[in-house]
């Protein structure tokens, strides 16, 4: 992966033709190149090897749900599942690659050889044990995709093992713009990752002392974090761990006194060395999962550091952030050289305080500016030890002058030189000034004094034209001008610290399809630089890997890195622009009044109009948009004439320690869940839901033509409230969706990005703000050439069939908030899909949701026969019995009423069939709940039930679910209870 690096193991996807790999293999495997509307048929086979051979080369956590324990108790699953998830598509959900849609190689032993959501596409071939075939209809408009594994409980590790591909979709529209010359016929793929590699043995010895060798690997080889290291250390004078990573409930307020694994007595203990060593530590397993892993070399197409040699003219860019949890910042600055040193010639004496150090340019250079350093002092002697560099600064051609402060009267003064790197064959650094208010510097530059300051403006390159994202064109051109990353610092604001300024932005599984113009760069090289903070947008400066920043070692992090050198997460890619006649500049204009009508003819139309859609659909549209306290929108769709409301359906995130965490072990953990409707302040309005949930988020076809708001219209606006601290990139399976805007607590509005209008399917979702957006799948059937099945499963397909389930930190509660008791049983998930967030250490500890679709009604069974109920007096119950006159029904729903003329009638409970297609089955049911002295009248309907049928008893109002009833049986009674 780098002529520097020892060769590294990998997991990938290859190619196969007429049984044979088709050559070369490569990381990342082939890209897919598909045309609108034209479907594309898979045959996927799991050539991994069996038994211990197939175990991951990375550490696995045991304990995360579905990596361990099989629901028979005896065996885990095993380490070598697969799939393939074509992330963007809007294919059938048996194609979809979800997490229970696995298989393991052929010759695998195991009593669990595939997921239990595995179909195969029913007019292809069986094609037999370790394959399954795949089915994408590819009916969407020109856009990139990609295509990586989602194996349950081990989705992040396979990833992050190379199981990731690109998937590009074509369509008239495009080549129409490409023909045109609108748009540069040349394309270049960037897929963008960061990896972690295995140090030699010596260094791996203080890095990560408890890696397995043997299991995971040697130098070279994928490195993977699995060492849970808390934040707090209550023994310590200040109660925090200076190596601590994440938060741990049980140290945490409000402490997690109910956990599972409660904290242990610390075998390292001693009290010596206490408080390094405490008496007590969490219960966390090794390897454990990691809250985030975010690592320290950039890859781009699979290499670290590349280079790409081009022609000084305008190029075509589909970007891809594949990294598992890492956001990036691009931008593009012309290489530079920049002080490389400060070497002390006399350390000097009688120094009271650390003196000033100044740099100047050296007599004869014109260009170099901006390098700081700051002088490090021994008391007792006056004389400085050290002097570190603030800010390498930029385009020095000769060594700066140094001078440093004087000492006071009597004293010696200090002297020092300086070095540059400034080499011409490896041009790898971006020049640095300090970020302070600086005559001629862009009114955007940031200027909070933030440690090795911020790029030279003097030096930044072409601006990225973006023309697309994950959904495709945008409505409009958004031209972005090369910022640094900045942070909204309004302590007024209630979503202060968040992220407000970039360049192009891109989180984990976003993409941009950008144009760059090159023509004025001929000769020069140039850095594809990132800025972005990890985590997002809490910096936490160990995971920022940066030339000559400071050493954290001291607090578990990295010494400087040498220039020309990595770490670095900052200098991605060198771009070498050839010495050649330059082309013509990119024609900016065109490409600005063709876009809008692209979007017109490609796409879906939008939901909601705004202002920023008035050049697509030549109208004059007003900016309708939610503010904090908004329950509904009310809007005039595009070609509408009268306006329509859409109430909002109220979601919700927490990631926040102290109010979702890992019940188990006590680590962090994210979930999703929803927002009690219509709520008041100081009420509880979250309620959380582990993937292994009955399901809250079902969402109907529209039957193409529909208006909006119409009878067979599936539109829906989800008010999505994050409550916690990290930036997530919500992704939905099946659907895109169109972004409305943001709203701060304080009712701050915040609109969309330019290029965050249109389309899209993964939406960045900030804390302390509602993200709203509006869905509206369109999924024609007659695309479909065969009959596809329902997704029936248990909740959780690996715990037994019965088990109570956990649910979240305060158990689980139906959508009302009553609490309520769920147990592993089958549930009708229609058309099955998920929304997730796509930090993948983030899905897999928990931050996922089944989505069930719902295609198309389904047909109610015939009416149920001969109801009678009789009252036993022996057994003081009510005996009820029916007969199945249907042969489709998968419910019975048991009603009762006091007086059918006035009294509505009461779901009693509601309860699986078991008699299958046959017909002409009694069927009994007794009732014990019912009042003595009562007249009671009775009634039953077949049913066909979407969603989680379970009759949960009142208060509770049981989970959402769709019902497709018969009409009634015949009523029976009055039956008196005597």
């Amino acid at each position: 992966m780098h002529t520097d690096l020892l060769p590294t193991r990998l997991r990938g996807y290859v190619q196969v033709s007429g049984g044979v790999d088709v050559a070369p293999i490569h990381y990342l495997g082939p890209l897919v190149v598909a045309q609108e509307n034209r479907p594309v048929r898979v045959k996927f086979t799991n050539k991994l090897p069996t038994g211990a051979g197939g175990d991951l080369f990375i550490p696995v956590d045991m304990t995360t749900m579905g990596a361990g324990l099989a629901p028979n108790g005896t065996e885990n699953f095993t380490q070598n599942r697969a799939t393939v998830h074509l992330h963007g598509n809007n294919t059938v959900w048996i194609s979809d690659g979800t997490p229970h849609q696995w298989i393991t190689p052929a010759g695998e032993t195991t009593n669990y050889p595939k997921g239990v959501a595995v179909w195969n596409v029913p007019d292809m071939p069986d094609p037999g044990d370790g394959s399954m075939t795949l089915f994408y209809t590819n009916a969407q408009s020109a856009r990139l995709m990609f295509y990586h594994d989602h194996a349950f409980g081990i989705t992040r590790l396979n990833v992050y093992a190379g199981e990731a591909a690109g998937y590009l979709i074509q369509d008239t529209t495009e080549r129409a713009l490409v023909n045109a010359r609108i748009v540069p016929a040349t394309q270049i793929p960037l897929i963008i990752q960061d990896k972690t590699f295995v140090p030699p043995v010596t260094q791996l010895a203080a890095q990560d002392p408890t890696w397995d060798l043997a299991k995971w690997g040697s130098e070279g080889n994928l490195w993977f974090p699995h060492v849970y290291m808390p934040n707090q250390n209550p023994w310590d004078p200040g109660g925090m761990n200076t190596f601590g990573r994440w938060h741990y409930a049980a140290w945490f307020w409000p402490p997690a006194t109910n956990l599972t694994y409660p904290p242990v007595p610390n075998p390292y203990y001693d009290p010596v060395n206490a408080p390094w060593e405490p008496p007590m530590m969490p219960a966390t397993p090794n390897p454990s999962a990691p809250a985030e892993a975010f690592m320290d070399t950039p890859m781009v197409n699979g290499t670290a550091y590349p280079y790409l040699t081009l022609q000084p003219q305008a190029y075509r860019f589909r970007i891809l952030n594949a990294s598992n949890d890492r956001f990036v910042n691009l931008q593009l600055y012309e290489a530079s050289s920049i002080v490389s040193g400060i070497n002390i010639t006399d350390p000097g004496l009688g120094y009271v305080t650390p003196p000033a150090v100044t740099i100047t340019p050296a007599p004869g250079d014109t260009t170099g500016r901006g390098a700081t350093a700051a002088a490090t002092l021994d008391p007792a002697t006056g004389a400085i030890t050290a002097i570190t560099l603030s800010t390498v600064g930029s385009s020095y051609t000769l060594p700066p002058v140094v001078t440093i402060a004087p000492p006071p009267v009597g004293g010696v003064q200090a002297t020092a030189t300086a070095t540059i790197y400034n080499n011409p064959v490896n041009q790898s650094e971006v020049g640095m000034v300090p970020a302070v208010p600086t005559s001629g510097f862009p009114e955007a530059w940031p200027t909070d004094g933030r440690d090795g300051g911020v790029p030279d403006p003097a030096l930044a390159g072409p601006s990225f034209i973006q023309i697309g994202n994950e959904g495709g064109f945008l409505p409009a051109v958004a031209e972005l001008p090369n910022l640094p990353v900045n942070w909204n610092l309004d302590q007024t604001n209630f979503d202060m610290g968040l992220v407000n300024q970039g360049t192009l932005i891109v989180g984990s599984a976003e993409r941009a399809d950008v144009i760059i113009d090159f023509s004025a760069y001929a000769g020069k090289t140039l850095i594809l630089y990132n800025d972005a903070p990890a985590p997002f947008p809490a910096i936490d400066a160990r995971y920022d890997y940066h030339t000559l920043g400071p050493d954290l070692t001291d607090i578990g992090g990295t010494p400087p890195t040498l220039p020309g050198y990595g770490p670095n997460t900052r200098t991605i890619m060198q771009i070498r622009v050839a010495s050649a006649a330059p082309a013509r500049p990119y024609n900016l204009n065109a490409v600005k009044a063709v876009l809008p009508v692209a979007y017109r003819i490609s796409q879906d139309t939008t939901i909601v109009p705004q202002s920023a859609y008035n050049a697509a659909y030549r109208g004059n549209f007003p900016d309708n948009f939610s503010r904090i306290f908004d329950n509904s929108l009310t809007f005039q769709p595009i070609g509408a004439v009268a306006d329509v409301t859409i109430p909002f359906l109220p979601k919700a995130i927490q990631d926040e320690m102290g109010e979702t965490f890992d019940t188990e072990y006590g680590r962090m953990m994210a979930s999703l869940g929803l927002e009690l409707q219509l709520t008041n302040a100081g009420a509880q309005n979250f309620l959380l839901y582990p993937y292994e949930s009955p399901p809250v988020d079902i969402v109907r076809n529209t039957i193409a033509g529909t208006q909006i708001g119409a009878l067979g219209d599936g539109t829906q606006i989800w008010k999505i409230t994050h409550n916690g601290v990290d930036t997530h990139t919500v992704h939905f399976h099946l659907f895109n969706v169109q972004l409305i805007n943001r709203v701060a607590w304080d009712n701050a509005i915040r609109m969309p990005d330019p290029n965050e209008l249109g389309w899209k399917e993964t939406v960045r979702v900030n804390p302390l703000q509602d993200t709203i957006v509006a869905l509206r799948p369109i999924i024609d059937l007659n695309d479909i050439p065969f009959q596809v099945p329902s997704s029936v499963r248990l909740i959780a397909p690996n715990k037994p069939e019965g088990e109570v389930l956990m649910g979240g930190p305060l158990g689980f509660q139906d959508p009302i908030g009553e609490p309520v008791q769920v147990v592993n049983h089958l549930v009708n998930f229609a058309w099955e899909y998920v929304y997730h967030c796509h930090l993948l250490a983030h899905e897999e500890m928990d931050m996922m949701h089944s989505v069930v679709f719902i295609a198309q009604d389904l047909p109610p069974p015939g009416a149920p026969a001969d109801m009678a109920a009789n009252w036993d007096g022996v057994q003081l119950q009510m005996n009820l019995s029916w007969t199945d006159a249907s042969t489709d029904e998968s419910h019975w729903v048991i009603q009762r009423t006091t007086d059918p003329a006035t009294v509505p009638w009461t779901d009693i409970d509601v309860v699986a069939s078991a008699t299958g297609p046959g017909q002409g089955t009694t069927i009994n049911y007794v009732d014990t709940t019912a009042l003595q002295a009562t007249d009671y009248y009775y009634r039953v309907l077949a049913s066909n039930i979407i969603g989680d049928a379970t009759f949960y008893p009142a208060p509770s109002v049981g989970f959402p679910n769709a019902r497709f009833d018969s009409d009634p049986s015949n009523v029976a009674g009055p039956v008196i209870w005597p």
